[in-house]
């Protein structure tokens, strides 16, 4: 398997990412991890069915035959045309497989999902770590949010 790893062709054919955005009114409260300023992310999760934009179950370990897999977040206190960087990693194969730029369309509290299918290699996702680096465009005091999850 690390030999498909190691090629380029195979993030070309197996890989896509999709993503999209969508404003919301008012997420439920949690926690909420400053970013800069009055800009802040909070409940970042990963999950196989989000409802209405939002994972609502934090899911770490995910079975080879995931169809998809989701990340979500909420924006707090958004300005128009933010841009969040969502980059898709596989650890185990020292791999980056995707990079979705996800815009907000407006100003305020916004639901951000990013998603990746599941690979069309024959057996599915390959077994090991991935992390999804969350970052905010133009703003480099940053830090940059990391989740992590297994197919196991």
């Amino acid at each position: 398997m690390k030999n498909y790893f190691r090629n380029g062709l195979f993030l070309a054919v197996i890989f896509f990412g999709a993503g999209c955005t969508v404003p919301v009114d008012a997420p439920s409260a949690e926690s909420t991890a400053p970013i800069v300023d009055s800009v802040s992310m909070s409940e970042i999760k990963t999950c196989l069915s989000p409802v209405e934009n939002i994972c609502e179950t934090e899911q770490t370990e995910f079975a080879r035959d995931a169809a998809e897999i989701f990340v979500t977040a909420i924006i707090n206190d958004a300005t128009p045309n933010t841009k969040i960087d969502f980059n898709w990693k596989f650890i185990n194969g020292n791999l980056e497989i995707d990079t979705n730029t996800l815009t907000s369309d407006q100003a305020g509290t916004v639901r951000l999902k990013s998603s990746l299918p599941k690979p069309l290699f024959e057996g599915g996702w390959p077994v090991g770590t991935y992390q999804i680096l969350i970052k905010v465009q133009d703003h480099p005091e940053m830090r940059t949010i990391v989740k992590e999850f297994s197919i196991n």
